[in-house]
């Protein structure tokens, strides 16, 4: 009997130990996000996320007047179409500046304004080349000279024309003459 009972005794020292730290560990678990809760309340209502936040909101508008600007833009835009057996296909290099336009390493069809007789006008997306390439960009982990963009023509200023990544806030800095665009992008043939 004594046998039965000792190891009752054990058995039960055992549960209530096991009791006790599931309590402990409940606890903790507690507290543990109690603190958290009071570091996000402390943190949600201090001067910084505050300025976190405006800056984050003010981002988001100038994202969203900029695309819209260009949808206003060219809202109704339509390609022109590639000429039959004069188009070629262009491999872009993934900038992200078309987006949501062109995306990264996408091919497009375009066609030489020069051989087909072509101008190109407003809200086109031309290829142009830049005459002393100033800027390199690293892809994929290797250094490339950037000596041709493809960017959409937002206005033309007399004979040259202003052109502007989609996804860009500037125009670009270079501003092409018919000479130096090497391409029109297009649709079907």
């Amino acid at each position: 009997m004594e046998k039965r009972t000792i190891a009752f005794m054990t058995l039960l020292v055992l549960l209530l130990a096991f009791v006790s730290l599931q309590r402990d560990v409940a606890i903790a678990k507690k507290e543990a996000l109690e603190t958290r809760h009071a570091n996000f309340i402390k943190w949600h209502h201090s001067e910084e996320n505050r300025t976190l936040n405006y800056i984050s909101f003010l981002e988001s508008e100038v994202e969203k007047v900029n695309r819209y600007s260009v949808s206003r833009l060219c809202g109704d835009y339509v390609y022109p179409r590639c000429p039959k057996n004069r188009s070629v296909k262009l491999r872009l290099v993934c900038s992200g500046s078309m987006l949501p336009e062109i995306f990264c390493n996408y091919d497009v069809s375009a066609f030489d304004p020069h051989l087909y007789p072509y101008i190109p006008k407003l809200c086109d997306i031309v290829s142009y080349d830049i005459a002393n390439p100033l800027t390199t960009q690293t892809i994929y982990g290797e250094s490339v000279i950037i000596n041709r963009l493809t960017h959409r023509i937002v206005a033309i200023n007399g004979t040259r024309f202003v052109v502007k990544g989609d996804a860009n806030f500037e125009p670009d800095p270079i501003q092409p003459e018919f000479q130096d665009v090497r391409y029109v992008v297009c649709k079907g043939e």
